[in-house]
């Protein structure tokens, strides 16, 4: 991924559920970890609305605060 400013930076993962088209779920760490960092998981949801379609994320659980 890459910031319209600023470096480039890498995360890789693995794809745990994948539920079209309601649920994805996966995990998600970056490459060259900070050693605070951990393995988290990802979740989206997908609600179709009829004209939108409504996403929840969550992403969780970290080590530490920052």
């Amino acid at each position: 991924m890459q910031p319209r400013e600023g470096d480039a930076f890498y995360l890789t993962g693995e794809f745990r559920e994948v539920e079209p088209p309601a649920r994805l779920v996966f995990t998600f760490v970056w490459e060259e970890p900070d050693p605070d960092d951990a393995e988290t998981l990802v979740a989206l949801a997908f609600r179709d609305l009829g004209d939108v379609t409504e996403v929840a994320l969550t992403h969780g659980q970290f080590r530490t605060e920052a």
